[in-house]
């Protein structure tokens, strides 16, 4: 509709996602291509996995290491910073271009498509597996060919046109509490909030 808008929620992931999902349409042919720099990217490097890393839960270590080196590309092309960083720390995550934030989105669509085995009546939660040999194992080759489909899955989904968009600045999204915002009375026309629930 035009309007400047200011997104903030409590978990650094929303926030990504909220990015992601407001790149402009008319940035289509530049994802794609984006997408493709990533995976070769991703070829060239080499990642460690801890056994404390939180993908070990579900997947093996080979597979973890897939994700998380597609992961680290993702920092690596990141306009605004190309400094590798926990994703964990809303200071970090306040550094991701739009750009980065889209492919993080399909990061996750990608990890919760590969996971779908564990999925629970809650969409938003999955089911341990019974145990370490029941992790799953998909080679690199199947983790990167989900992700390019799920990115260009989500490059045609996108609905902000440019012509509605009020250049880069037109919406703001950032990590942070209601107890912490920084407004004085009369400085936005609306609000749309959700209330806290399961706390």
């Amino acid at each position: 509709m035009g309007k400047f808008a200011i997104g903030v929620d409590v978990n650094p992931v929303l926030t990504i996602i909220a990015r992601g999902r407001t790149v402009p349409s008319d940035q289509l042919p530049a994802l794609l291509t984006k997408s493709a720099e990533i995976v070769q990217l991703a070829a060239r490097l080499s990642v460690e996995v801890s056994a404390e890393d939180p993908l070990t839960q579900w997947f093996r270590p080979s597979s973890a290491r897939s994700i998380r080196t597609l992961q680290k590309a993702i920092h690596l092309s990141n306009a605004a910073d190309p400094t590798p960083g926990a994703v964990e720390e809303p200071e970090w995550v306040e550094r991701l271009d739009a750009i980065s934030c889209f492919f993080y989105c399909a990061l996750f669509s990608t990890v919760r498509d590969l996971l779908h085995a564990f999925r629970t009546t809650n969409p938003t939660w999955l089911a341990s597996p019974d145990s370490y040999r029941h992790r799953i194992g998909p080679g690199e080759g199947a983790i990167v060919q989900k992700f390019e489909e799920r990115a260009a899955h989500l490059a045609n989904k996108l609905s902000v046109r440019i012509e509605n968009a009020r250049g880069p600045g037109s919406a703001v999204f950032t990590t942070g509490t209601a107890e912490n915002l920084a407004f004085v009375d009369g400085d936005f026309d609306a609000a749309l909030t959700s209330p806290p629930y399961a706390t």
